[in-house]
């Protein structure tokens, strides 16, 4: 399955959403306080989305997903530092979310 981002930036309410290519079906979406959140702690920057070819894309999407697979079982939308979680929380769910397979098989066509 190929993807495709749709990031919106420099809006006053930015947002970034994955879709799947062929369907353009919306796999994964950031509203603008999580898009704010994440650029604001430096989780990933605007720059992260200027990828320079498909191999640099589909790192950026699986930084995404484990990101987004964090603030999941976290029960938030922002990993530690965001919301303020314990640090013994950090310690037990960041390295498990960095360590598991991507959720959605991840392959780019």
């Amino acid at each position: 399955m190929g993807y495709v981002i749709d990031a919106w930036l420099e809006r006053d309410d930015p947002f970034v959403s994955v879709l799947n290519a062929a369907t353009g079906a919306v796999i994964m979406h950031w509203n603008a306080d999580i898009v704010k959140k994440i650029l604001g702690c430096g989780d990933l920057c605007p720059e992260d989305f200027r990828c320079q070819n498909r191999s640099e894309e589909f790192c950026l999407i699986r930084e995404m997903f484990l990101l987004d697979a964090a603030m999941s079982t976290q029960g938030c939308h922002g990993n530690c530092h965001l919301c303020g979680c314990s640090q013994e929380t950090q310690k037990t769910i960041i390295p498990i979310a960095i360590r598991t397979p991507s959720p959605l098989g991840m392959g780019m066509s």
